[in-house]
């Protein structure tokens, strides 16, 4: 096999310097290989993983190793160094340091995409390199992509920057790979891969690319009738439609296709909380208070607000969820100012401050100026002014401190 070759490669060029470029897409299989490799060899195998932010990689290493000399070394995460094209360019200006003072097999393991990097910025190292590529069977793959589908929806796959770079490469590599293959993509995988897709685009600011992956996956779900999947697809697209319309210059659009953009998100919302209800998942329709509520508040669609708040407040009620209850009573309190009930909007408001620490902190900053600005506007209409000056003070530096 070729981690076995691998083995022999290694222990073959004991005290040289030896460029091995380990090629795999997918962090699970790269992990078990590792683990698999140094278990078996009787190498000492060291293993260094880069951070994104690291800029060299000769001086890494140096740094790292402090003089030992390893049967063989490993050199991790290079698809998530952020500034990778100086790296390589480097590593290729400074490659006799390498054969000089790194006497021991040095094995890269590199993706696809970072592979290409190489061959672009470090062409004269990449050169000394031999290749071992290991691949990944299809129903690993489709069990890979299904099982980060699932997390997704239930727990909304939260990544960092460097978590969403490494599987959105690892999801691009899938989608290459398994569209090459003859039999096509079966619907659910499709769909699975297609969301993950738009995820990582969104997550990265890339808001069209991420619309247009799920309305791939969209298609999908529909057909498979998977009803809470479609419903949280929708939700997205909301979301990306709606950062696309905050972006627009009204100048630069005519009103005409500024309505139609606004239907186009009323219909998605509808559309989602349909699929929410076919799939009896109410807790889904609370949960898309914060995306949904933000819209129509936008909109100003009180009537569809306020049944949308009041569903969210009774499930969260019922159930507890004392840190989902703020974001309600806002909304409903909104829908009162909105309706001129100003001493219902100032206890509404009052309700949701009351709510407030038990949510996220940037979640919490942004509900408090709100619902402060929102007593304030009420005080004013019913002639506290000087309250009203009090809660705008409030308002204002709490927004500071949104802004920072």
């Amino acid at each position: 096999t070729e981690l076995e070759e691998l083995a022999l490669t290694l222990d073959a060029f004991q005290g040289q310097f030896l460029l091995v470029f380990a090629r795999c897409n997918y962090d699970r299989v790269r992990s078990r290989l590792i683990q698999v490799l140094q278990e078996s060899s009787p190498l000492e195998i060291r293993t260094i993983t880069l951070n994104p932010d690291d800029t060299v990689l000769y001086q890494r290493i140096q740094r790292e190793l402090q003089g030992d000399k390893p049967g063989a070394l490993m050199v991790l995460g290079l698809e998530s160094v952020l500034s990778l094209e100086r790296m390589l360019a480097g590593a290729d200006l400074v490659r006799e340091e390498f054969r000089q003072h790194c006497p021991f097999p040095v094995v890269v393991w590199v993706t696809d995409s970072v592979k290409a990097q190489w061959m672009q910025f470090a062409r004269n190292l990449e050169s000394w390199g031999v290749s071992s590529r290991f691949t990944i069977s299809r129903g690993e793959l489709a069990a890979f992509i299904t099982g980060k589908a699932d997390q997704w929806l239930a727990d909304g796959l939260i990544l960092t920057e460097t978590e969403c770079i490494e599987l959105r490469g690892e999801l691009e590599a899938a989608e290459g790979e398994l569209q090459l293959e003859d039999d096509g993509l079966e619907p659910e995988l499709a769909a699975a891969l297609f969301t993950l897709l738009g995820i990582c685009q969104e997550q990265q600011g890339e808001i069209q690319a991420a619309i247009d992956y799920f309305e791939q996956a969209l298609g999908c779900w529909q057909e498979l009738q998977r009803f809470e999947y479609e419903g949280i697809v929708l939700r997205e697209m909301v979301y990306g439609y709606f950062c696309q319309i905050n972006r627009i210059q009204p100048a630069t659009i005519s009103s005409d296709d500024y309505n139609q953009i606004q239907q186009k998100l009323k219909d998605s919302i509808q559309q989602a909380l349909t699929a929410f209800h076919r799939a009896q998942r109410p807790d889904l329709i609370a949960d898309s208070i914060g995306v949904f509520g933000a819209v129509l508040r936008e909109l100003q669609d009180w009537q569809q607000l306020r049944e949308l708040a009041e569903q969210a407040l009774a499930f969260d009620q019922g159930e507890n969820r004392r840190d989902k209850l703020a974001l309600d009573y806002t909304f409903l309190a909104d829908v009162a100012l909105a309706e001129e009930r100003w001493q219902a909007a100032q206890e509404l408001a009052e309700t949701a401050l009351n709510y407030g620490e038990t949510i996220a902190l940037g979640e919490e900053i942004e509900v408090k100026s709100r619902c402060y600005w929102i007593k304030a506007r009420s005080q004013v209409n019913l002639g506290q002014c000087l309250a009203a000056i009090e809660q705008l003070e409030v308002a204002h530096g709490i927004s500071q401190l949104l802004s920072n």
